[in-house]
């Protein structure tokens, strides 16, 4: 891979990254043109998720801690319950 060349969209202007801070796609990066959207006569229609790929070792260990963590507050609930209850 030729990491010299550099990206650029559909009009030939390098692309920016972005972050999106909707609901759908909380923190998900994205790259666009600076021409692209409605406040453009002519707007670039250049856009593209840039999502990291992670090693499969690691979304093992994400899936891992995310397991524990959901036990961890499974735990906490029966034993809040317990003590709300009297029990």
């Amino acid at each position: 891979m030729n990491y010299n060349r550099r990206l650029v969209c559909l009009c030939g202007t390098p692309p920016i990254l972005n972050i999106s801070w909707t609901n759908d796609n909380h923190r998900r990066r994205f790259l666009d043109c600076r021409h692209y959207g409605p406040l453009f006569r002519n707007p670039c229609k250049f856009f593209d998720w840039n999502d990291l790929k992670f090693p499969s070792q690691t979304n093992i260990v994400i899936l891992g801690l995310l397991k524990k963590i959901n036990k961890q507050e499974k735990q906490l609930k029966c034993r809040w319950m317990k003590t709300d209850f009297g029990h």
